[in-house]
């Protein structure tokens, strides 16, 4: 008689049975006596008492020794700890989570990848689904080339499927014959050890070097190397996608469309760098050609708002219509920056306006400046002229090193306002540098810091420089410098020599020179320097001049004279 037990059976002959696969073993539970007894065997607590004989942090205590309750509820001390008892806000290991808040454990967001400054084909992910793949199934991913780009890699999001046997995934494509997959174009493996029940990004190299051609559709399709194998892929709805159910002798049109990445051969890493509120990107190509610079979103200078207080307008732009829908437009400065929430969230935006909600408060000016936020959309904005080694901002500029070689000067860089129009300069500064870092000081205000490794004279060496007050970009007046002290005060009229139709005073403790309308040419304010000043050893003298009217370069000169 076969031995039968269970909560199904209806006429058990043992109250459980064992089997090593192929002949089961009948098992009958008894009690103390010997007797038959299905609750002989049973879960029971562990015993607690209510008597606690130690106090402080003891390592174990009376709820029946080795063991004691040890609640958790923080977990902002992290990952890595293989003693739990040694510190109660901390683990041993964790997978995309964020642990970093008090009484918390948040889910990691859904990753989404920029465009701009490498050219590929994508599907951002959205609301994943994983369909498992077996068998002579393949799925097939439609995709039109962005640009000319020649085909490095090809990255599909997988996972193993839990408890079944696993494959390799093969990544093809192909081009495009009568609406499906055609010809092939390149393919290689996902291997199954670089993938995991969990979900990641699996990685097809391709070797071959295969063109794509800017404008023309193309097929992504993977499909289980291994018949007898499986893997899982995510997917949704949102995409123009075909399936295979033999081998790829025929497709059909199908809603399980794969989230992948298509990438070209270019190989960098980069600096990220927050300038003015805004997000940039400096490239570090591993070929070593020239680094770019990238800005995350957008920015400007708006114009008067008046008419619509919905909208941020700026005649200077030419965007594509609702590119900028969902993410968030701050102004920074001027009219509006005032502003209790100076962000909006972008509805929609047409041209050269962005449309927010709720409407703006304070009416904009061509003084108002502002930036756009969270965007996937990365621009260029400026070539570099070398490898940049460090990037750091300082007060209103952006500094970039090169390195040490003969030439790689730092450079200096400014967004700015000019005249109600937004402007970017940059030009070349003083002093080289592998690595920079800028300080606020009390008195003096930003303060850059370069450091070298191999001067020629000092070696591993530190210089520092004072930032300019204004940009300037000739005679090396916007160089970093270092101040060797101040020729003469301008809290005191310049008044050493009287001049016809001038007139001298000061103006909220500072020097006012009044130019009358019958002065032509000639000098119009002299300050005798007492005692003499030493200055042989600078390069640089300058003054800080604000002026009623438009001057031209050249029109005002600062002049120092050894005579009376």
């Amino acid at each position: 008689m076969t031995p039968a037990a269970g909560a199904t059976e209806r006429n058990p002959t043992h109250h459980a049975t064992l089997s090593d696969g192929a002949t089961p073993l009948g098992l009958m539970i008894v009690n103390g006596q010997g007797k038959d007894d299905v609750l002989a065997i049973r879960r029971t607590p562990y015993p607690r008492t209510s008597t606690k004989i130690a106090q402080g942090g003891t390592k174990y205590d009376d709820s029946e020794p080795p063991y004691k309750p040890i609640p958790q509820d923080s977990w902002v001390g992290g990952r890595g700890q293989d003693v739990f008892e040694d510190d109660t806000t901390r683990f041993t290991d964790s997978y995309r989570v964020n642990t970093e808040h008090e009484h918390q454990v948040i889910l990691g967001a859904i990753e989404t990848y920029g465009t701009g400054v490498r050219t590929l084909n994508q599907r951002n992910l959205g609301n994943v689904t994983w369909t498992q793949v077996t068998g002579t199934n393949r799925y097939a991913i439609r995709f039109t080339a962005a640009a000319n780009m020649t085909l490095y890699k090809a990255m599909v999001l997988l996972r193993t499927a839990a408890g079944l046997a696993t494959t390799n995934v093969r990544a093809v494509v192909y081009t495009e014959v009568a609406g499906s997959p055609g010809v092939e174009v390149d393919n290689n493996l996902i291997l199954a050890t670089d993938l995991d029940v969990v979900g990641r990004w699996g990685v097809a190299n391709y070797s071959a070097a295969s063109p794509l051609t800017s404008g023309t559709a193309y097929w992504l399709v993977v499909w289980a190397d291994t018949p007898t194998g499986y893997f899982e892929i995510a997917n949704d709805a949102s995409g123009t996608a075909k399936v295979s159910t033999n081998g790829g002798a025929s497709w059909s049109t199908t809603t399980i469309c794969i989230y992948f990445r298509v990438l070209d051969s270019t190989l960098q890493a980069g600096l990220f760098v927050e300038y003015k509120r805004a997000l940039y990107y400096v490239t570090q190509f591993t070929s070593g050609v020239d680094s770019d610079l990238y800005l995350n979103g957008d920015r400007g200078a708006a114009d008067d708002n008046t008419a619509d207080k919905v909208n941020l307008n700026d005649a200077t732009k030419a965007w594509t219509v609702n590119e900028w829908t969902g993410f968030t437009v701050l102004i920074i400065d001027g009219p509006g920056s005032e502003e209790e929430t100076p962000w909006r969230a972008i509805e929609r935006n047409g041209t050269n306006y962005l449309e927010v909600f709720p409407a703006w408060n304070i009416i904009h000016t061509t003084a108002t400046n502002y930036v756009i936020l969270g965007s996937d959309k990365w621009t260029k904005v400026l070539d570099l002229p070398g490898w940049c080694t460090d990037v750091e901002p300082a007060g209103e500029f952006l500094y970039f090193a090169f390195g040490e070689s003969a030439g790689d000067v730092c450079r200096r860089y400014i967004e700015h306002n000019v005249g109600g129009v937004w402007a970017r300069e940059n030009a070349a500064d003083v002093e080289s540098a592998q690595f920079l870092l800028a300080i606020r000081h009390p008195s003096l205000g930003y303060v850059l810091w370069g450091a070298r490794n191999d001067h020629p004279i000092y070696g591993v060496c530190a210089w520092k420089g004072l930032l300019p007050a204004v940009w300037g970009d000739t005679d090396q007046s916007g160089n970093l410098y270092h101040s060797l002290g101040v020729l003469e005060a301008t809290k005191t009229p310049w008044d050493s020599r009287p001049i016809t139709n001038v007139t001298q005073s000061l103006l909220d403790d500072h020097t006012r020179v009044a130019v009358g309308a019958s002065f032509t040419t000639g000098v119009v304010a002299v300050k005798n320097l007492e005692p003499p000043v030493d200055c042989t050893k600078a390069m640089q003298i300058g003054i800080r001049i604000k002026s009623s009217v438009d001057v031209d370069a050249g029109q005002l000169l600062l002049v120092l004279d050894d005579r009376q």
